[in-house]
């Protein structure tokens, strides 16, 4: 598990907040600010994707500019080598039960998705280090136990903390420790 602080390690050419360029399309209503990782019958989470979550960091980012902002980002590595071994629907259930933890973590006022086909991400509105911390390393706990130790799945979890200026930087913030381990 990686914090990383952008404000502190990341050098922003300007510090103003920026507009951002809304990338979704005129018929789709904006997220609420109260929706949460929904259920179906099957039990398994209905995440929202990247392009809700950028859009939700920005909102947040625009609504409080000096506001504690985290970017919270859950990898999945292995899931080839599962689909591989145990067929497709294998990897299907791991990402679901991985999804599940994700959505029993969040806070009302967070809200999770899915980034990537192996990768999950949270936006914790009003969180500095220590809370992302505290998150990052819940997830990696419960993750974990959720998971059989058969399976050839890992879970790396990586936080960003900031504020609502350099939300943009969050996501790559995160993101970019993975580079940095492998």
């Amino acid at each position: 598990m990686t914090v990383l602080n952008p404000s502190a390690k990341l050098t922003l050419l300007n510090t103003a907040v920026q507009p951002v360029p809304h990338t979704r399309k005129s018929h789709q209503a904006p997220i609420p600010f109260r929706q949460r990782c929904r259920r179906e019958t099957s039990a398994a989470p209905q995440l929202p994707g990247r392009a809700a979550l950028l859009d939700r960091l920005s909102i947040v980012a625009a609504l409080a500019p000096g506001a504690p902002l985290s970017f919270v980002v859950v990898k999945v590595d292995g899931l080839s080598e599962l689909n591989r071994s145990f067929g497709w629907t294998a990897g299907s259930e791991a990402l679901r039960a991985i999804g599940q933890e994700v959505c029993r973590v969040v806070r009302a006022t967070d809200l999770a998705g899915r980034l990537t086909g192996t990768m999950f991400g949270i936006v914790l509105q009003g969180s500095g280090a220590t809370a992302a911390e505290a998150v990052a390393a819940r997830l990696s706990y419960r993750i974990n136990r959720a998971l059989p130790g058969s399976q050839p799945v890992s879970v790396r979890v990586s936080a960003a903390t900031g504020t609502g200026v350099n939300a943009d930087v969050l996501p790559v913030a995160a993101m970019e420790s993975f580079r940095d381990e492998e």
